[in-house]
């Protein structure tokens, strides 16, 4: 069968033959669609291996599955393929797609990658060095392509003159590899840009232009600066023997949610290693000790928890948890970010809400200077809450030790 398609600059370059292929810029720029449309025509001619990667991959759900079925219906090939919960084949060219988080891969498991003939890593701003250093090497057929597509965050980076996301660096550093193309696209490239995303994107540019022109025009994140944690990386790890686990809840209100956080701390090499999150929105105080049992250790261990509802505290106590509420006081948000901004803070992959925050949690922009303030947003902070509450013990002494030293010092 023939498909006629009206390839549209700059997507034109998915279609021809380079190794690296980089699609990047703001929203409405119809990026993930053209990719997905080409890979559908690509398992259409010839037998390929497709993986579609992402840094965090907690279930299909998370993958751009969905969207390709979507272009298969919308290019009336459904027949020509089969479906299932977890894959999709063409039944002509034995093209398989496979759907992986590349976070969760180690450099045995990475292996399996080998005969991918292309590779499409969407939201790649999101990729870690480690990911792609794990993931290049191992994209070795003739003729592979590797595509990836995202929205910058990070700052540039004044050295490589880009934005500082890994991805960035690799593709545009010193003109990037051999036989690679990075392209920047915006809505402007879309042809099928939808009425009413134009309407909010006027809206956004009369209202906040700054914004706009990271979310919309695809430029670094003019409010990256505010960010509270950049010492902070996703791996997968496990806790060694012994381990002295530290465990903080924050309580939900409506749309708030309850959460409950384990990690422990390396004092000797400033870490901080997160390993589980418990995260429920609109929790019942009698569905509460279940939350907390997705946590491993969670009834054998301490738990500090906020202190403003005495109630529940009571209740999980009740239920057999060994939980305390936090001393909070004036000033403890602000010590104890900056008592936790002095660690390198480890993540695991699984921990998507506490990955989500550390994204987000920032500090207020003043609106006369366009400045970040030291005031902190009470806003994605419920994980972020539960950890400073958790390491309380520590941060209060270290605090003791700093005004023991003011007062030998007067």
């Amino acid at each position: 069968m023939e498909i006629n398609l009206q390839i549209d600059h700059p997507f034109d370059v998915l279609y021809d033959p380079y190794d690296y292929i980089g699609l990047f810029g703001g929203r409405g720029g119809g990026k993930s669609h053209a990719i997905a449309e080409f890979l559908v025509i690509a398992a259409m001619q010839k037998r390929e291996r497709i993986l579609c990667g992402r840094e965090i991959q907690l279930s299909i759900k998370d993958s751009v599955k969905f969207l390709l079925e979507k272009k298969i219906e919308k290019l009336g090939v459904g027949q020509y393929f089969e479906i299932t919960r977890d894959t999709i084949k063409c039944l002509t060219t034995g093209t398989v797609f496979i759907f992986k988080g590349l976070s969760d891969q180690t450099s045995e498991s990475i292996k399996s990658f080998e005969g991918i003939t292309i590779c499409w890593v969407e939201e790649a701003h999101m990729l870690t060095q480690r990911s792609l250093d794990l993931l290049l090497p191992t994209i070795r057929e003739d003729g592979a392509k590797v595509i990836f597509s995202w929205n910058p965050k990070l700052p540039k980076d004044p050295e490589v003159g880009a934005p500082g996301d890994p991805v960035a660096k690799f593709l545009l550093w010193d003109g990037g590899p051999k036989n690679s193309i990075t392209r920047k696209v915006s809505w402007r490239d879309n042809k099928f840009f939808p009425a009413r995303l134009n309407e909010l994107r006027l809206w956004w540019k009369k209202h906040d232009p700054k914004r706009y022109m990271h979310v919309w025009e695809g430029e670094e994140d003019v409010r990256s600066d505010a960010i509270i944690f950049y010492r902070w990386k996703i791996a997968n790890f496990v806790a060694p023997p012994g381990t002295n686990f530290l465990f903080g809840a924050d309580w939900g209100f409506s749309q708030a949610p309850t959460t409950l956080v384990r990690f422990w701390v390396d004092m000797d090499s400033r870490k901080i290693y997160i390993d589980h999150e418990a995260y429920g929105v609109g929790v019942e105080v009698t569905d509460t000790p279940a939350l907390f049992m997705q946590v491993p250790g969670a009834l054998n261990w301490r738990i500090i928890a906020d202190s403003e509802n005495p109630q529940l505290i009571s209740h999980m106590r009740r239920q057999g948890f060994n939980i305390v509420g936090a001393k909070k006081g004036q000033g403890s948000v602000e010590v104890g970010v900056k008592w936790l901004q002095d660690f390198d803070i480890v993540v695991h992959s699984r921990c998507k809400n506490t990955i989500s925050e550390l994204s987000t949690y920032s500090y207020k922009i003043d609106k006369l200077t366009d400045k970040p303030t030291q005031v902190i947003v009470r806003e994605h902070d419920h994980i972020m809450d539960a950890l400073r509450y958790g390491a309380e013990d520590l941060i209060r002494k270290g605090d003791l030790i700093s005004r023991t030293i003011k007062m030998v010092a007067i």
